[in-house]
């Protein structure tokens, strides 16, 4: 089955509503499913889109929390993913089991960076 880039199933009824918008769009008349890496971003998509549900019991579009609270979401997700990118960094940085030096540099002192990890300096800066 076809997906839109939100992961949502694409019917003939919603290419009619786009023709609509849009007249004279002939390639809006023929739904072209994803193939590739577009296709696991679609299946990934829909996938969470059913876990959400079965936690929340509430799609995202049904969801009514206020715009400060979604802002609130993304924010928090993307510190989560800095820490994520940080630690692949991390292993990468770290020498590979033949002994080779780093992929990158390593440290962010390497990049004349000067690193203080205390809570108080994370507390500082935010």
């Amino acid at each position: 089955m076809a997906c839109n880039a939100m992961g949502h199933p694409v019917t003939a009824e919603m290419t009619d509503y786009t023709r609509h918008f849009w007249p004279g769009h002939t390639w809006h008349k023929y739904v072209i499913a994803p193939t590739g890496t577009e296709e696991f971003v679609c299946s990934d998509i829909a996938s969470r889109q059913r876990l959400g549900i079965a936690k929340y019991g509430v799609t995202v579009a049904d969801n009514p929390l206020s715009l400060r609270e979604w802002l609130q979401h993304a924010y928090e997700e993307c510190l989560d993913q800095a820490v994520y990118l940080r630690r692949a960094i991390s292993e990468l940085d770290q020498p590979n089991v033949k002994g080779l030096p780093p992929a990158t540099g390593g440290q962010p002192s390497a990049w004349g960076l000067r690193v203080d990890p205390s809570p108080e300096a994370c507390l500082r800066a935010g």
